[in-house]
């Protein structure tokens, strides 16, 4: 018997000479069985069929398998599980990489991560407390100037009143004073003061007289600028 690769031949001695009519070949070699045992391998063990390669399985066929002179024996052998058939088995472990264990950190650790996030947290309690300073500022200046300007609209006559608000960009002294109100409410919540919006909502909303205070006023006797803001009130 002359095993190949992909083939086998067998060819028959009588008193040692070859008889070649009595030869034979059979299509089944050593890859065949390579591969056979690579199938019953993925088979039993589906969690690992990237580990059994062909070149793996062939150098395990190659090391651990043997030919049966006598299969039915062998295979009642191994069925009963006598002696003999333990000490013809062969145990092969995968190659096992244990993982890597993490080791505590050690309180040097701890404690710098601790000084970081500290210094972390300090750095944006900072940076809020800047923005937050800029804004009071900002909302600051801009209720002195709203005061500012209801202080000189007070000294300014009636009559002149809507040219003194067209420069100002403000249609009427309730505008101004509703724009003061909107500006203390958002000073008072950004230095985290509590709110008292009811009077200054009741003060901020005047009756209809002062609203409109053209009205009782006869339109032949009204002045140019006078009549331009009572035409721009009634728009609003």
């Amino acid at each position: 018997m002359c095993p190949g690769f992909t083939t086998t031949h067998v060819i028959p001695f009588v008193d040692g000479e070859p008889i070649y009519k009595g030869c034979c070949r059979t299509n089944i070699g050593g890859f065949h069985v390579t591969d056979y045992l690579k199938q019953l391998l993925s088979l039993k063990y589906p969690y690992h069929m990237s580990r059994f390669t062909w070149e793996k399985v062939e150098d395990l066929k190659m090391e651990h398998c043997y030919i049966a002179l006598d299969y039915a024996s062998e295979a009642r052998l191994f069925q009963k599980g006598a002696k003999e058939a333990e000490e013809k088995a062969r145990c092969w472990q995968l190659p096992w990489v244990p993982p890597p264990t993490e080791e505590p950190p050690s309180e040097e650790e701890i404690a710098r991560k601790a000084a970081i996030r500290e210094k972390q947290g300090q750095r944006l309690r900072e940076m809020a407390e800047a923005k937050r300073s800029s804004r009071i500022n900002e909302l600051e200046n801009e209720l002195h100037g709203l005061e500012f300007l209801l202080k000189q609209l007070e000294q300014v006559e009636d009559s002149e009143i809507p040219s003194f608000l067209a420069e100002t960009g403000y249609v009427s002294r309730q505008e101004i004073e509703s724009a003061r109100i909107k500006v203390m409410q958002s000073l008072r919540k950004a230095k985290g003061e509590p709110k008292n919006d009811q009077a200054e909502t009741e003060k901020a909303s005047p009756n209809a007289s002062e609203k409109y205070s053209l009205i009782n006023i006869p339109d032949d006797i009204l002045t140019p600028d006078q009549v331009s803001f009572y035409l721009i009130t009634s728009l609003d």
